[in-house]
This record gives C-alpha cells, structure tokens and sequence, in this order.
C-alpha cells in the first residue's frame, strides 16, 4: 500500500462514489498506481511511501477489529491471478477490476496490520 502527504494519509482510488484503500500483492502494480498520483498531484510526489504488510495480520486485523475505515480496505489481486481466474472460466466482464478514477490520501490513516 501507499502512504503520502502531510499527514501521511493512506492512497485511495474511486470506486464508484466510494474511496477505497487498495492493497496490491505485487509492487509493479501500486507503483503503476503511484506514478499516476505523481502525475497528478506533482506537489505531494515526495512524499509517497510504499509499506509493505503482513498479509495474515491485515487478514486478522480485517475480522476481528470492528473499524469503520476498514470497510474501505479493498485487496486488488495481481493482473496475472485476473488472467488465471478468468481462463478457467471465470467472468469475463470487464467491470470486475478496479480503475482508479482519481487518486488522493485518505484523511486519516487506517490501522495498519500487526507485523509478526
């Protein structure tokens, strides 16, 4: 995941009318993201921060903690698991993966997964 800003505030992307925090499995695909929010937001560039979590502590944290902010927590899996899922006959819709409208911090940052 991403952080910038003054307040180190959590990248978020549109989905909908809703912002969510996307979390990638791989880093090629957040710094697409992060290139993006460079271009757009020139200003905040160096202040972006990748971090790296826990999978299993973010899981936990997920089903036990009882926060609000954590709804908007999406997990974006790799391009090449989309690929793999659809070929075994998965849907093919094109709407099933995010497209980041526009990209800003999110005001407060959310919990971040325990690491082990």
């Amino acid at each position: 995941m991403a952080k910038g800003g003054k307040e180190k505030g959590y990248l978020t992307i549109q989905q909908g009318n809703q912002s969510v925090i996307p979390m990638f499995f791989k880093k090629e695909e957040l710094q697409a993201l992060v290139d993006k929010f460079k271009q757009q937001q020139p200003n905040m560039a160096s202040t972006i921060e990748i971090q790296v979590l826990n999978l299993e502590g973010l899981i936990e944290v997920l089903r036990t903690k009882n926060d609000p902010q954590l709804n908007q927590v999406m997990l974006v899996p790799s391009q090449e698991a989309i690929t793999y899922v659809q070929s075994l006959g998965g849907s093919k819709q094109p709407g099933n993966q995010p497209k980041p409208a526009s990209t800003a911090p999110a005001n407060k940052p959310a919990p971040a997964a325990p690491k082990k």
